[in-house]
């Protein structure tokens, strides 16, 4: 009887841990959060989708994308250096801290052009004393962070993603497997909504391999009688056809998704996961890596 208890006790105890470890402390973390209102700009992050947007992530769900997509960028490492964007009038004090602080620059020669970037690759506090000390010598320095990863370096993001990224999801669609990229940040790595109707039409005519199938039941095939539709997807300024030869039209369920591609950013810094000072947005032709698939390739 004593055993039957303890052994009742110690299985209820297992339920109410995990209970805690997988229910109680994630509502507590994220249960309450809001989206941010930036005092300067007004945005709101996360800022809400279109409706179009969220018709078109129930059509990303319902094709099951997240079998090859993910939507995680993961962030390895991160590490300072110092920015200095005006030496100021004080040239000679300037010039014996910069002297002390950079190999590249020799006291009493003139002062480098601005902006200029010194002590990389070292900690907070390192940067924060580098930055110290060239304002109290009247120079204008502040310190950056520069995040490592291959995520990051592959481009499919500027900082990892957080728990607040998720915010406006009912069902987040974080996937685990890479058969294709990630998606994250597809809306600043690719905005070319032509590009990616071609891309669901024919993959491998924008991504030569590619193994995403084409989704061609998202569009309409027409004769082209005389002038083809102003809707008529183009390639390099070439018409796009079927293999019957007829213009594609994309759909309102091709045009819903894309623009939930499309809403798909991962641009703003977070307190928890702070960006870099960088460029947020590449040429629609970067490269394959802008892949991306309505639903598995399997």
């Amino acid at each position: 009887m004593n055993n039957g208890l303890l052994l009742f006790l110690g299985i209820l105890a297992a339920m109410m841990s995990s209970w805690f470890g997988f229910v109680h402390t994630p509502q507590v973390q994220f249960g309450n959060l809001l989206p941010e209102r930036d005092e300067i700009t007004g945005a709101t992050f996360p800022s809400p989708r279109s409706g179009s947007a969220n018709r078109g992530r129930a059509i990303y769900r319902e094709n099951g994308c997240a079998s090859c997509h993910t939507q995680q960028v993961r962030q390895e490492g991160y590490d300072f250096s110092v920015s200095v964007s005006d030496f100021g009038t004080n040239t000679v004090d300037v010039s014996s801290v910069l002297a002390g602080l950079s190999e590249s620059y020799t006291q009493g020669s003139p002062l480098p052009a601005v902006p200029y970037k010194l002590a990389e690759g070292v900690d907070l506090r390192e940067a924060e004393q580098t930055v110290k000390k060239l304002s109290n010598a009247g120079a204008a320095a502040r310190a950056l962070i520069s995040v490592s990863g291959s995520d990051i370096e592959r481009g499919w993001g500027i900082r990892r993603t957080v728990g607040s990224d998720y915010l406006l999801d009912a069902e987040v669609m974080l996937g685990s497997v890479r058969i294709g990229p990630d998606l994250a940040n597809l809306g600043n790595r690719n905005s070319d909504s032509n590009w990616h109707y071609v891309h669901l039409f024919q993959p491998r005519q924008v991504v030569e391999d590619s193994v995403m199938p084409s989704y061609a039941y998202l569009f309409d095939k027409r004769p082209v009688n005389g002038v083809p539709d102003a809707d008529a997807l183009r390639y390099d300024g070439e018409l796009v056809t079927d293999a019957e030869g007829r213009q594609v039209i994309p759909r309102n369920t091709a045009k819903d998704l894309v623009a939930y591609l499309l809403s798909l950013r991962l641009d703003e810094p977070v307190f928890e996961a702070p960006a870099p000072e960088q460029e947020k947005k590449a040429t629609p032709s970067e490269d394959a890596e802008t892949e991306a698939s309505p639903a598995s390739s399997e």
